[in-house]
């Protein structure tokens, strides 16, 4: 079995090529078949969604590792565990080292637990390498505030 990387939840496809059926590990070993999978990511979504081939293609162990910890970090996030959430940062950074959202990501909970110097140090590399993202007034924002609080 070989892992499938579709967006909002995971499957995984026996080992050759072609046979378009998928399992649903998280739902009982349900199988699927590609039109199965549209009607999953609409019901994921909400909306109707247009399959294209990428979203069933096959993730590396690397890959998977990544995404799950990525979920998991969302779900640390989600419940207030910046400690928790931190360490699984530090385990994605293992794995990707050079995501400066991660870095972001650090910065903030650095930030969160009062670790000034390190908070300071991922955020200012954040914006060294995105000067120009979306949130880069709010990160400067919190370095001004880190400032007044050192």
């Amino acid at each position: 079995m070989v892992g499938i990387g579709m967006p909002g939840h995971f499957l995984i496809r026996p080992e050759f090529e072609d046979v378009g059926i998928y399992v649903d590990a998280f739902n009982q070993g349900e199988i699927l078949f590609s039109e199965d999978c549209t009607m999953r990511l609409s019901q994921i979504y909400q909306q109707s969604v247009e399959m294209k081939p990428e979203f069933l293609a096959t993730v590396t162990p690397h890959q998977f590792l990544g995404r799950m910890l990525m979920n998991l970090k969302v779900i640390y996030f989600n419940e207030g565990k910046i400690e928790p959430a931190l360490g699984v940062i530090e385990r994605i950074l293992l794995l990707f080292p050079d995501s400066v959202n991660e870095k972001r990501d650090r910065g903030i909970l650095y930030y969160h637990l009062e670790r000034w110097r390190e908070a300071r140090q991922d955020l200012e590399n954040y914006l060294e390498i995105q000067s120009t993202a979306q949130d880069a007034a709010i990160i400067r924002q919190i370095l001004d505030q880190m400032s007044q609080n050192m």
